[in-house]
This record gives structure tokens, C-alpha cells and sequence, in this order.
């Protein structure tokens, strides 16, 4: 057994899973390259950084590999030598991610018409866009908002990022775009309720001072049975009674702001 073997096989006894398999093949391939460049089996304990150069090379112009790949085979490389007690000064190959493009203003006007339409589900998908395109949301966080994330008044908005990235939350300005597309989504829901999805008082869910009038007039009829309300959870919380003007319901989701059920 050479000595290289015996240094790999030290090595890899330190490793397990997907880990191992990948060392493993990674330092099999430097093997097979080195004995094609040179006429000795390679030694972690006196590998150069020219050697490591040149096999950094042959991966990049030879083999046309990727950067993450060419990273890849050289880090176990890296753990051997320095299984050794020595330090490759070799780097890896710099990974430029190309920019996010973005929509422009007419790009993202002509996508929320396309999406725009009478049903529950259109309102809900121009609200979703809106939130991500003009508070710049992650999918994630808008798929975690709540009811009571969101205020809105007639000249102003704000919603509530609760875990953001880093688990951070942060108070975000929703524009009158924004706002006026939760306003439809909610009003459209309130006319129209859909599973999983319960009453919710106006002064308490949302406070939408100014348009709090027009979310009652299209709220669901009072006394509606449930077999009205298809698919409903059997772990849903029944309908709370209110009291007086602040009582007044609306079909809002029972967890999340936009419900995704079709």
C-alpha cells in the first residue's frame, strides 16, 4: 500500500455519508491525473502548490468544469494536505453570480394585468405580486403573513415581517398599489369564502379604518351554514359573535393572509 493511500484512508475514516463518498471520488481523480503528469504517486506531505495549480487548470481548461465543481475536487485536497500538518496557499475558482434582472415598471404592470381577473384566487395572485414586486418580500415571508401583519388606512400601510432572513423581523411601507391589492383580496374573500378560512372582526384582524364600511357590505350573510363553506378543517375554530359596528365579520384566512387553495 503506498503512501498515499495510507494518508487517504486516514483521512476518509474521519468522514462519513455524502461527505466520504465525495472525498473519496475527488481524490481518486487527482490520483488518476497525477500519474498522468508525473511518474511517482503523489504525497500529501510534499504536495506543491504548483502541482495544485496545475491540477486546478486541467479541471477549469481541460475537463471545463464549473467553478463549484472545480471547488469541489479541490477541497479534499486541501483536507489531506492539511491532515499532513502543511496548507495549500492554492485558491479556489471565484464564483460570479450573475445579477437578479428585474422587472421594469411596464414588465410588472403587463404581468399583474395577465394575472387580474373576477375570481378570488385572481385578487389573491395580484396581492401576492404586489407584496413581493413593491415591499420586496421573499416567497417565503409572503406565504407567512398573517391577518393581523397588515394595517392599512386610506393614505398609508404597513405589514409585519416576523421571520425574515436570520430569523429577523422587520415593519415594511406598503405602497398604494400594495395596499389597494389587499383591499381588493380581502373584500374579494369576504364575498366569497373559501376552505380553511374563518371570520375575523374588522377592528381587531385588520384595521381598515376608511374601507372598513365597504368590507360590511360585502361580508358573508350572518347565519350562513357551513355547509356553504366547502372542505372546512375539522380543527378550525367555530365563528365568534361580535357586538355592535366593531363586530362586523369578514372572511378573513384563519392563519394566513393570502390562502393559497384554489
Amino acid at each position: 500500500m503506498s503512501d498515499w493511500q495510507t494518508q487517504v484512508d486516514k483521512l476518509l475514516a474521519d468522514y462519513e455519508g455524502i461527505t466520504h463518498e465525495r472525498y473519496a471520488t475527488g481524490l481518486a481523480a487527482f490520483r488518476a491525473w497525477y500519474l498522468q503528469s508525473y511518474p511517482d504517486e503523489p504525497d500529501a506531505a510534499l504536495l506543491t502548490d504548483d502541482e495544485v495549480r496545475d491540477y486546478r487548470v486541467y479541471l477549469t481548461g481541460v475537463k471545463g468544469y464549473k467553478a463549484a465543481t472545480v471547488n469541489a475536487y479541490l477541497a479534499p485536497i486541501r483536507a489531506i494536505v492539511r491532515a499532513q500538518g502543511r496548507m495549500l496557499k492554492v485558491k479556489g475558482v471565484k464564483q460570479v453570480q450573475k445579477p437578479v434582472e428585474t422587472l421594469d415598471a411596464r414588465d410588472l404592470g403587463r404581468l399583474i394585468n395577465a394575472v387580474d381577473g373576477p375570481h378570488w384566487s385572481d385578487k389573491r395572485d395580484v396581492a401576492l405580486i404586489n407584496v413581493m414586486a413593491r415591499a420586496g418580500l421573499r416567497v417565503s415571508e409572503a406565504l407567512a403573513l398573517r391577518v393581523d401583519d397588515v394595517e392599512l388606512g386610506p393614505r398609508s400601510g404597513k405589514l409585519l415581517v416576523r421571520e425574515g432572513k436570520g430569523l429577523k423581523s422587520r415593519t415594511l411601507a406598503l405602497s398604494s398599489e400594495a395596499r389597494d391589492a389587499l383591499k381588493a383580496y380581502l373584500i374579494a374573500t369576504a364575498a366569497h369564502p373559501v376552505s380553511h378560512w374563518q371570520k375575523f372582526r374588522t377592528s381587531e384582524a385588520l384595521r381598515l379604518q376608511g374601507d372598513a364600511r365597504l368590507l360590511r357590505q360585502h361580508r358573508r350573510p350572518a347565519g350562513r351554514p357551513d355547509r356553504d363553506r366547502p372542505g372546512r378543517h375539522p380543527s378550525q375554530p367555530g365563528d365568534s359573535e361580535g357586538d355592535g359596528a366593531a363586530g362586523a365579520h369578514t372572511g378573513f384566512p384563519a392563519t394566513a393572509l393570502l390562502c393559497w387553495l384554489d
